[in-house]
Formats: C-alpha cells, sequence, structure tokens
C-alpha cells in the first residue's frame, strides 16, 4: 500500500541531483570575494607588521647621511617621508655649518673636500632669533670645529645626528671661523631643532 508521501514523490517525477554549494554561481562568487577579502587582510597585517616591504621606494631620492669626515653636504629628501634613522629630536641643539663665504659671498668650495655654499635657506648672514629653513643635509655638532693648524682641515666634533630640507631652525649664535689657504670664512650657527616641514 502505498504512502500519500511515495504518492506526492512519484506524481513530481525524479528529484534533481543534489548540486554542492561552491558549484553555484552565487557560491562561486562568495568563495571569489572571501579569497580576495582574506588576502587583503594578510597583505594588509603584513604591511603593518614590516615584514612585506616599504611604501613605495623608489618615488623619491633618500638622505645619504655623511660621516664625520665627509662633506656636509647631502642629497635632498622628500619632506613627507620618514626622517632619517640618526634624526634629531625637535629642540635639539649643536652647532652645524651654515657655509663657505669668501668676500662677503656665499661660495662653493673645493679646499678640503666640497664645501657647499650654504645649508640654510638664506642671503645674508643668518640672525639670532630668527628660524630658517634647512636648504641641505647637514650635521649637528656638540661643538664648533677647533681652530686650524695651518695646512691642516679644521677637527670636527662628533655628530649629534643630521638634519635636512624637511627641518627648521632657532639659530641661537653665529660665529664665524677664518680659514687660510685659500682664505675663506666658515660660518657655524649654534641651532635648535625647531620643527619638522
Amino acid at each position: 500500500m502505498a504512502t500519500k508521501k511515495s504518492q506526492v514523490r512519484a506524481q513530481e517525477g525524479p528529484s534533481p541531483p543534489h548540486q554542492n554549494w561552491w558549484a553555484t554561481i552565487p557560491g562561486l562568487l562568495t568563495a571569489f570575494g572571501t579569497v580576495i577579502a582574506a588576502t587583503a587582510g594578510l597583505i594588509t597585517a603584513l604591511k603593518s607588521a614590516g615584514i612585506l616591504g616599504h611604501s613605495n621606494p623608489t618615488t623619491q631620492p633618500t638622505v645619504v647621511a655623511p660621516t664625520a669626515g665627509a662633506s656636509s653636504e647631502t642629497a635632498l629628501r622628500d619632506p613627507n617621508s620618514d626622517p632619517p634613522i640618526d634624526a634629531p629630536m625637535i629642540g635639539t641643539t649643536g652647532w652645524i655649518y651654515v657655509g663657505t663665504r669668501v668676500r662677503d659671498q656665499w661660495k662653493t668650495t673645493y679646499a678640503e673636500g666640497r664645501e657647499p655654499a650654504k645649508t640654510l635657506r638664506i642671503e645674508g648672514l643668518p640672525v639670532r632669533g630668527m628660524t630658517y629653513e634647512v636648504e641641505r643635509g647637514v650635521n649637528i655638532r656638540a661643538k664648533l670645529p677647533s681652530a686650524q693648524i695651518p695646512g691642516e682641515r679644521p677637527q670636527m666634533t662628533d655628530s649629534k645626528g643630521t638634519i635636512d630640507n624637511a627641518y627648521k631652525v632657532k639659530v641661537d649664535d653665529v660665529r664665524e671661523i677664518l680659514l687660510t689657504n685659500p682664505t675663506r670664512t666658515w660660518v657655524w650657527a649654534h641651532i635648535t631643532v625647531a620643527a619638522r616641514n
């Protein structure tokens, strides 16, 4: 004797074969979206942790910090990028080489290696109490260089860090150091790192 269920099934005909969720279009789209979201989340997590690459490393030039005996000139750097590793904190004080003057003009000289014309954005001599943008990278020194021994370059003190064109400095004092062979004047300023542009 046939039951009502079997009679209903007989009237509807055979049931269609069972389909897995991944074989349907909506199932495929859901799976694909899940894979994309998971991949994006993994990439974001790896970048945040510093494991995966740096953001846009080749679009701007970077700072090349000079060593104690090297020229104080550095390559220009994008002010919006991260500061160099040895960048000083805001408020750091010390002496910086401002530039070389010959007959009251900023000049680039090559007496003891390349001495850039100037490192601050100025026309005349720096003025105490004024704030200036840094034009070229320069080391902050603990003390002024020693007096020049004839035929030798003045000795530099240790660097407290490097500032570059991403910084502004406030001038606290200005000193001139007369050098010979050839005759020229180094201008140095005692500064306070005032801001990052």
